[in-house]
């Protein structure tokens, strides 16, 4: 909740006897665009009247608000409360005053009150922009004083001595006697002008009319004055030595003026001062005192953020930027070092960002140069690759004041060239340079090498890489220890960030190929970067790139020369990787590998061919086996059915593409399957494929057929959990499809939504095509078994389900087929049957749920030739009107 103050000046409280009483209405709002106010607080005695005289107020009468939408216009009103009153009376706290648009306090008397606050409790409902307007009729009392009258208050700035006055005009003296400003001072009202002052730069002074009546004292509000910094341009700089202290505010000072633009990072626009000082050598017995030193150090301590440094030399309209620096935007303190020349003249911008300016503190300090003269020499790291050693070469230049150049343990003659080491591989060196004045002394640097670069380096010393026709040339592998950057460009691979140890090789495109596949199989780099080139060392032309494990390249020129750099992207890092070049196969690896209707015997194999092939050759074996690249299934199908196979045992199996004439792909696999548990018996639990304590597997295919032990009986499954992923109610990303007989072929018991039954019980609201949980599916199919089929896609899973397996006979009564007769039975060879209605189909099952005969009579009466059928039992499945009644006959 917002809380909308309107901040009133107090006044001292009078008696109410003896004083003429007015009426006069005031607005406390201000008819803008603001946030729906709740609350208002009113300090009595600001309430004005007469030329903004202040009087007391008294008593408070009728209340008017209103507040409306800046866009639909609509008018709210709310109910009002008053609370929190100074003193005791008048309305309670909380206690409601009036419902609507217009609230009436019914006279309350505010004598001696300080503050009303006054809320609604119905604003907050509208959280949009509003327009408001506050209004209230005041019954106030006029004193018996005569007010003094101002026409008006004006600040007088003195720049020049640093300071300030008011100017107050007064009309009117009545009974005014003084103006007092709070610090002390007094100012004796006459007509005319009244000075008050004067007061430092950016001293707060508080204006008060008093009178010999305090009834009629009044306040002339508050003053204050900023004088402008003196050196807020450059022409204007103040100069500064070293070891000085400058203060100073950026609030004060106008914008850079001229802007000398960026310097350093971003240019500010706040207010700025200048400094300056011309670059000596402090250790120059002929510099004047107080001169800025060789290494200037500027310390800038802040009052507010993002105040800045900014240096730079020449001359005012001619600046050029040394440098500066932005901790302020950061911290309260902004740090700046660099090293002058001796003779230049600088400039030191302080200077606000955009609003954020504020006080600051400028620290100076110098560090004189040495006064001796330092020597000059070079070094260059000599490899010795044989010996596994390096060397390093110094060259002095200039001898100066050096004695010896050191490398921590020997220390040689500082003339003419030096030769140090030999050094060890993996051995870093420091070289000091040391001279007659510890204060010239310095380090000329440290060296080491850990490994001689590659042979191939560089693209002139590219190695040959084989390319295979149609499948992988002999594998090549490289190690960028000791590598260095080879200095090449990058093209459109631009956005790879190149950290050196780049290796090179070369090969040349067989003749009549424009496709290069490239294929890693190995890198210790955390990103592989390889990029393409044609032409020659010194101009290539950038052909492609890829940080992929496989990639092609298309639209090559046959037999022309290209070559490949490789190495890590951005993180530099060191070791070994293996790739192989090929064109492309003419007989395509099959990809996508699946195992599909997984039975406890039996799989599909299924995969995708990206060519023509019409065939293709398998090998297979338990999980683990080692491929022998000779298939034990030839010139097969896709999908190609595998049987013969154990219950829960994982399988692998391999599968290439044969294209005829002796061209076959290369080997796909290994694709790991693993076939399905056996089937529960009667009395036995039924679980998904994660058991009882686990979730069901992602892209499963698990066909399970369960039959009763005893032939004529029916299974019937009892589901006491179900939980699988839906794709809303009316489909299914996992889920059981239940088929009513032995095999997949069987009709599909289905749910309220197609075929496949899911209910989700992860789901807010659990929901699906069916919920099988609490329900009992029981075959009706002559076999008495039951066919389920599980699938789930390739993510998400759910707890699966729980079932109770359950056999019993066939019940002939229950199938509700009355007026059907048949005999005899047992059969010799014909079995009549005999119906009230047409018979439309007739199937006989041996014990195995094996359909061994089928007729279609569609008449009433039917006779069934049995005698090709072996003695033993059968089951005769009987459809009258879509009904299905099945029987149990013997045959002798």
């Amino acid at each position: 909740m917002k809380k909308i103050t309107f901040l009133l000046v107090a006044m001292l409280a009078f008696c109410w006897q003896g004083h003429a009483q007015s009426t006069a209405t005031q607005n406390f709002g201000t008819n803008g665009t603001d946030s729906a106010p709740t609350v208002l607080t009113i300090n009595v005695g600001d309430i004005t009247v007469n030329s903004g005289q202040p009087l007391q107020a008294v008593s408070l009468g009728t209340f008017t608000s209103h507040y409306s939408s800046p866009t639909g216009g609509t008018t709210y009103c709310g109910n009002w409360y008053a609370f929190d009153l100074a003193v005791t009376g008048g309305v309670a706290d909380g206690t409601s005053i009036a419902a609507g648009c217009d609230a009436d306090f019914n006279g309350l008397d505010v004598t001696g009150f300080t503050t009303i606050t006054l809320t609604s409790n119905d604003i907050d409902a509208y959280s949009d922009t509003v327009y408001f307007d506050i209004d209230l009729d005041v019954t106030y009392l006029t004193p018996s004083c005569t007010p003094a009258v101002s026409n008006s208050e004006t600040i007088m700035p003195d720049c020049g001595n640093l300071q300030f006055s008011i100017d107050v005009d007064i009309a009117s003296v009545g009974d005014g006697t003084v103006i007092t400003d709070g610090l002390g001072g007094m100012f004796t009202v006459a007509s005319g002008l009244v000075t008050a002052g004067p007061y430092a730069s950016g001293t707060n002074v508080t204006l008060t009319m008093e009178h010999s009546d305090p009834a009629c004292n009044f306040s002339l509000g508050n003053f204050t004055y900023n004088c402008p910094a003196t050196n807020d341009d450059c022409v204007d700089a103040i100069a500064i030595a070293c070891s000085g202290q400058y203060t100073g505010d950026t609030s004060t000072a106008n914008p850079e003026s001229p802007d000398p633009g960026t310097c350093g990072t971003t240019s500010g626009t706040g207010g700025a001062v200048w400094y300056t000082f011309t670059g000596a050598n402090s250790n120059d017995p002929g510099a004047a005192i107080g001169t800025i030193g060789d290494e200037v150090t500027l310390d800038l301590s802040l009052s507010t953020f993002d105040t800045k440094i900014r240096v730079f030399e020449g001359s005012c309209g001619a600046l050029v930027c040394v440098g500066g620096d932005d901790d302020g935007g950061t911290s309260t303190r902004s740090l700046y070092t660099f090293t002058t020349t001796v003779g230049t003249d600088y400039f030191v911008l302080v200077h606000g960002y955009s609003s954020n300016e504020g006080a600051y503190t400028l620290d100076v300090s110098c560090i004189p140069p040495p006064l001796c003269t330092p020597g000059v020499a070079t070094a260059t790291l000599i490899e010795d690759c044989g010996a596994s050693t390096y060397t390093i070469e110094v060259n002095v230049t200039v001898v100066g004041d050096a004695t010896d150049i050191t490398d921590g343990t020997t220390t040689l003659p500082f003339t003419g060239t030096q030769t140090f080491g030999p050094y060890a591989f993996g051995v870093d060196t420091t070289l000091d340079v040391v001279h007659s004045d510890g204060a010239c002394d310095f380090t000329l640097g440290t060296y080491g090498l850990d490994a001689c670069p590659p042979s191939n380096d560089d693209c002139a010393n590219a190695e040959v890489a084989p390319v295979g026709l149609g499948a992988c040339g002999t594998s090549v592998t490289g190690n960028n220890t000791g590598a260095t950057d080879s200095g090449v460009a990058q093209a459109g691979c631009a956005t790879a960030t190149y950290a050196g140890g780049d290796l090179w090789y070369t090969f040349d495109m067989p003749a009549g190929e424009t496709e290069l596949v490239y294929t890693r199989s190995a890198s210790v780099f955390s990103t592989t970067q390889v990029e393409l080139y044609s032409g020659a060392c010194g101009a290539l032309v950038e052909e492609g790139c890829t940080t992929s494990a496989t990639a092609s390249f298309t639209g090559l020129t046959s037999e022309a020369t290209y070559y490949l750099r490789i190495y890590d992207w951005g993180n530099n890092d060191i070791g070994s990787f293996t790739f192989c070049l090929n064109t492309p196969p003419t007989c395509p690896v099959p990809t996508s590998l699946n195992a599909t209707n997984i039975t406890v015997d039996s799989a599909d194999l299924g995969w995708t061919e990206n060519g023509t092939a019409t065939a293709w050759d398998i090998e297979w074996g338990t999980n683990g086996f080692t491929p022998t690249q000779t298939p034990n299934i030839e010139n097969t199908t896709n999908p190609h059915p595998l049987g013969g196979l154990s219950a829960s045992t994982s399988y692998d199996y391999y599968v290439r593409a044969d294209c005829g004439g002796g061209d076959t792909s290369p080997w796909a696999g290994p694709f790991t399957f693993t076939t399905a548990d056996p089937p529960p018996a009667c009395g036995e639990n039924f679980y998904d494929d994660g058991g009882i304590s686990s979730n069901y597997s992602n892209s499963a295919n698990i066909t399970t057929t369960i039959c009763p032990d005893v032939p004529g009986d029916a299974v019937n499954v009892t589901f006491t959990f179900f939980s699988t992923e839906n794709n809303g109610s009316t489909g299914c990303y996992d889920g059981l499809t239940i088929h009513d007989g032995p095999d997949t072929s069987a009709p599909t018991i289905n749910p309220t939504t197609g075929t496949i039954w899911c209910w989700d019980r992860n789901d807010t609201t659990p929901n699906g095509t069916g919920d099988l949980q609490g329900m009992t599916i029981t075959s009706t199919d002559g076999s008495g078994c039951l066919t389920f089929v599980f699938t789930s896609d390739g993510s998400v899973n759910r707890e699966g389900w729980e079932a109770t397996v359950g056999c019993a006979p066939l019940g002939l009564e229950d199938y509700g087929l009355t007026g059907f007769t048949y005999f005899p039975n047992p059969v010799n060879n014909t079995l009549s049957l005999r119906g009230v209605k047409d018979i439309q189909n007739v199937a006989v099952y041996n014990m195995l749920g094996q359909e061994v005969l089928r007729t279609v009579p569609n008449s009433v009466n039917s006779d069934v030739d049995m005698s090709g059928l072996q003695s033993g039992t059968y089951f005769v499945k009987v459809m009258i009107e879509n009904t299905t009644k099945t029987i149990k006959v013997i045959k002798k």
